[in-house]
């Protein structure tokens, strides 16, 4: 959670990482509430990050998670206010939680919810946020590019890297 913390708070002072050191020239991109959604994944153990940028208009946002959590998922969902990203940010492990959920409002540029229960999940906390029961995410196989779009609307990573 400290790192994820440290990244969300050195975006939000406006410092970069550029996106080109992620090593990936192709990714995904779709749009979520009239805002650009990219999302990068890493091969590059000096940035270990899944890095999800939103752009709208001259706004933009930029959200890092750390490969220690090895799995990204997220997709558009409805809430009771408009539509969300939400994104479920996990370990594989069998102390880790699989619902550990971050959501951004994508027309405000605004992070609602962080995922930092890895343990124990924040699901009942997601499903306020958002007004309604998650379904869940249906990942045939993430990927381990940042091309990882599934055929039901959801994206799915997972990590190249061996992290220590």
């Amino acid at each position: 959670m400290t790192r994820f913390v440290l990244l969300l708070a050195l975006t939000a002072l406006g410092l970069s990482f550029p996106l080109a050191s992620l090593g990936e020239s192709s990714h995904d991109s779709f749009v979520c509430g009239g805002s650009r959604v990219e999302i990068f994944n890493s091969d590059d153990l000096a940035n270990p990050n899944f890095v999800i940028q939103l752009s709208r208009a001259s706004k933009r946002l930029k959200v890092l998670y750390s490969a220690e959590k090895e799995y990204l998922f997220l997709r558009c969902e409805s809430s009771h206010n408009g539509p969300v990203l939400l994104v479920n940010h996990f370990c594989g492990g069998s102390g880790c939680a699989e619902s550990n959920f971050g959501i951004i409002d994508p027309r405000r540029m605004k992070i609602l919810l962080v995922p930092n229960k890895s343990l124990h999940g924040n699901n009942d906390r997601a499903e306020r946020v958002i007004g309604h029961a998650i379904k869940p995410f249906s990942c045939a196989k993430p990927s381990h590019t940042s091309q990882g779009r599934q055929t039901n609307g959801a994206y799915c990573y997972s990590s190249p890297l061996e992290l220590k």
